[in-house]
C-alpha cells in the first residue's frame, strides 16, 4: 500500500509532514483538523482540508492558509489546523502533496511564526 505526502499547518504556524495511506486519508485529516472537515481546491495541484465546524467551535484563524486562500481569490478566513494535499486526479482521487509545495508551505509557516503573524 503506497503512502502519500500531506502537510499539516497549524494555527501556531508549526507544520508536520504526514505519510498517509490513501485508505487512511479521511481518518488522518479528521484527526489533524479536530473533527468533521471540508475539502477546498485552491489550485489544480493543491488542496486543503479544514475543520467544517471551525467557526462554530471558535477556532483561531490559520493565517498561512487564509493568506494563501486570499491570494487565490478566496474571501473567507480559514480557521483551525489545515491539511494540505495535492490536487485530484481525473477519477476524483486525492493526490499526494508535491514536495516543493510542502517545502514552500513550511517556509511560509516559519516566516509567519518569526514575524508573529
Amino acid at each position: 500500500m503506497s503512502k502519500m505526502l500531506a502537510l499539516v499547518v497549524r494555527t501556531d504556524n508549526t507544520t508536520e509532514r504526514l505519510e498517509v495511506a490513501e485508505s487512511e486519508l479521511s481518518k488522518s485529516v479528521s484527526n489533524a483538523v479536530g473533527g468533521l472537515f471540508t475539502h477546498v481546491t485552491i489550485h489544480e495541484a493543491l488542496d486543503f482540508w479544514c475543520n467544517d465546524n471551525g467557526f462554530a467551535e471558535n477556532l483561531p484563524i490559520n493565517k498561512v492558509a487564509t493568506e494563501l486562500y486570499a491570494n487565490l481569490g478566496g474571501r473567507t478566513p480559514i480557521v483551525g489546523d489545515v491539511v494540505f494535499t495535492g490536487g485530484t486526479n481525473a477519477g476524483g482521487y486525492t493526490l499526494p502533496l508535491d514536495a516543493n509545495f510542502a517545502k514552500a508551505l513550511e517556509v511560509a509557516a516559519q516566516l509567519a511564526k518569526q514575524l508573529g503573524k
